[in-house]
């Protein structure tokens, strides 16, 4: 847990919930309800569990973090076969994204707090399984990558990675995108990447390539919070309201943004804070 007062007072709201998913595996699930952008739930999705990914990984807490810092409705889990999920990890990446899809339904299926919107925010393996199922979420209303693994998905995914692509390329094209890699990747080459980005849809797309980046962001989680929230703001979804985001998304036009840095110099040691969202 987080040493700082304000990330202990979040982990200790989370509700620990056990979500259903197919094959009859159960997902263990850490629920923040939110506050003042609680129409609005982000369900982070972890690295590949049986490298020891799990809800506890450095670049998931730190979203965590950040995105309940600011109000949201935020939910982080275990795939099936990772921490006290049960099942196991499956071959071809089907099992995983169920469970992001049975994550979307549960609160979904909450009266008391069904969001609006929902906004998936995947980290490795993680944006793999996440990026698998956005058809099936109608209040999708942004997608989030950092650090897809393209240069190892034939692995990861035993041959199965031209499905997982395909899924990938028919996210709605109004849904806004954003992908994230480090120039320094030991999964993904920057030129692998760029070649990845190349195969999918430009619309509402924008693309981070971080310098120096790598895979685990160690000491650099700051870096993609700010980025993360730079792009939440420019797209509307960081709104306090559905009004707002519904406004601020109408004006928001299909681009390609491709860039190696923010638009202001953020430090990696630099912390997050409450103002930095833009609000």
């Amino acid at each position: 847990m987080d040493n700082n007062p304000r990330s202990v007072q979040m982990y200790l709201q989370e509700e620990k919930v056990v979500v259903p998913s197919t094959d009859k595996v159960s997902l263990e699930a850490r629920l923040y309800r939110g506050t003042q952008r609680k129409h609005t739930c982000i369900v982070l999705t972890h690295p590949y569990g049986p490298l020891g990914g799990n809800l506890d990984n450095n670049v998931v807490k730190a979203l965590f973090d950040n995105f309940a810092s600011q109000g949201f409705m935020t939910v982080r889990f275990n795939f099936r076969g990772s921490g006290r999920s049960t099942g196991r990890a499956s071959w071809k990446g089907q099992g995983e994204a169920d469970d992001v899809l049975a994550i979307c339904n549960y609160v979904r299926s909450k009266k008391e707090i069904a969001p609006q919107n929902i906004v998936l925010c995947g980290y490795s393996y993680g944006s793999v399984a996440a990026g698998a199922i956005t058809r099936q979420v109608p209040e999708l209303a942004g997608f989030i990558s950092i650090s897809y693994p393209s240069g190892v998905l034939w692995f990861l995914t035993f041959f199965g990675s031209n499905k997982l692509k395909q899924q990938l390329c028919e996210i709605p094209s109004t849904v806004p995108k954003l992908f994230i890699s480090g120039t320094k990747d030991s999964f993904t080459s920057e030129a692998n990447f760029q070649k990845f980005i190349a195969e999918l849809p430009s619309e509402n797309r924008s693309v981070v390539s971080v310098a120096d980046a790598t895979h685990f962001w160690q000491n650099q989680e700051n870096l993609v919070v700010a980025h993360v929230n730079q792009w939440m703001g420019r797209t509307g979804l960081n709104a306090k309201s559905m009004k707002a985001a519904t406004a601020a998304a109408l004006k928001v036009s299909p681009a390609v943004t491709a860039t190696r840095g923010l638009s202001s110099p953020i430090s990696p040691a630099s912390p997050w804070t409450p103002a930095d969202d833009g609000t």
